[in-house]
């Protein structure tokens, strides 16, 4: 650990009677007055691009150093290293070049939990310019990381230069700047406050909650209802009559928003039955999301992240569990709202082996996701 550039001021305790130096001063009001005014600040830069695969989290490399007061930060690095234990401010700013699809997220990370974030969805062909912060609590040791995201559809550079992706910290408050002031009369000290008793810890309790789903749709290859608003989930192509057919599944999204506030440890599961496959031996499901509020009337690629995930040998009447993962992309847009359900389809190509269909949300064997959190 490398030593303090800017160490915090040690306070004496002032008693009755003493003598004020030049020396006390200059100790307990100059040095604290130069220590506010130059707080411990690291500002980190990125000046070359980044590539950033698609769909995958990321962490951004660092390899400027702007200004680094409490030795935060040797590049090239990922991690910015906290050296002295008090309340911090956060800024990061990151700067994705232009796509036509997706979605474009950016997190501020501490020990590998998500402590802010920021995103955008329509991306629309122009480059997009992502800042998120965040005032937090750091003990010595603790890593400060950047992430991005973007499901583009292929790899995206974070951009240099100018728009170089930046993270500033700047101390805010020290824990170890406890000033005790007694005394005043030249005969007695003036009595003590008692001491404050700390408040009773919460005690963080493990949550598992399942949301059945409350409407869904089938949609044929022209993105309209199919014909006959099936109460079954389809996707994959058959037959030129309804083309490549796709499907959308929506929850209670304000409740898992509700019950998702000031949660940690994210884990969501999304269960399904199948109910016809083309093959015996089952269809391979294409599983993405969607931020429809309440069921569409026609299916919008701009309100559907396709193929984010796959499940094979999916047969009829089996059911099948596909984990999201913990404190994953998909926790965090289900926490936000930015996610409010599952999609079935399009295939990716024309081959039988994507065509089938599952139960939908008025049938015994509707869909649901599992949802186990911390809080």
């Amino acid at each position: 650990m490398a030593a303090l550039l800017n160490p915090s001021p040690q306070l004496d305790t002032w008693v009755a009677g003493q003598l004020a130096s030049a020396d006390y001063f200059n100790k307990n009001v100059r040095d604290v007055q130069r220590f506010l005014a130059y707080a411990p600040l690291c500002i980190v830069m990125r000046n070359a691009t980044q590539s950033i695969a698609d769909s995958v989290q990321a962490t951004v490399t660092w390899d400027t150093e702007t200004i680094d007061t409490d030795g935060w930060f040797t590049a090239p690095s990922t991690n910015l290293v906290c050296q002295r234990a008090g309340v911090y401010g956060i800024q990061y700013q990151t700067y994705f070049a232009n796509a036509l699809a997706g979605i474009r997220s950016g997190h501020i990370t501490v020990n590998g939990n998500w402590v802010s974030s920021t995103n955008n969805s329509s991306a629309q062909g122009n480059p997009t310019n992502l800042l998120c912060s965040s005032i937090t609590p750091l003990n010595v040791g603790d890593i400060v990381t950047g992430m991005v995201f973007q499901n583009s559809g292929g790899a995206l550079n974070l951009g240099g230069g100018y728009n170089a992706p930046r993270m500033a910290i700047r101390l805010l408050s020290t824990a170890d700047l406890d000033i005790t002031y007694s005394g005043g009369s030249t005969s007695t000290s003036n009595p003590k406050p008692p001491p404050s008793k700390p408040p009773t810890p919460h005690v963080p309790t493990n949550f598992t909650k399942t949301y059945f789903a409350t409407w869904s749709r089938t949609y044929d290859g022209d993105n309209t209802v199919t014909w006959d608003d099936s109460p079954y989930c389809y996707q994959g192509y058959y037959s030129s009559d309804r083309g490549n057919t796709r499907s959308l599944v929506g929850f209670n999204y304000n409740q898992i928003i509700s019950d998702l506030k000031g949660a940690s440890n994210i884990r969501i599961k999304f269960t399904f039955k199948g109910n016809h496959s083309y093959w015996n031996s089952g269809m391979t499901a294409i599983l993405g999301t969607h931020n429809y509020a309440s069921k569409p009337g026609s299916w919008n690629t701009n309100n559907v992240n396709e193929n984010q995930t796959q499940r094979g040998s999916v047969a009829a009447g089996g059911t099948y569990t596909v984990d999201l993962g913990k404190d994953s992309w998909y926790s965090w847009a289900f926490k936000t709202g930015n996610v409010r359900g599952m999609s079935f389809g399009p295939g990716p190509n024309t081959s039988n082996v994507y065509y089938g269909n599952v139960y939908g949300a008025t049938q015994g064997g509707k869909p649901y996701l599992t949802i186990t959190y911390t809080k």
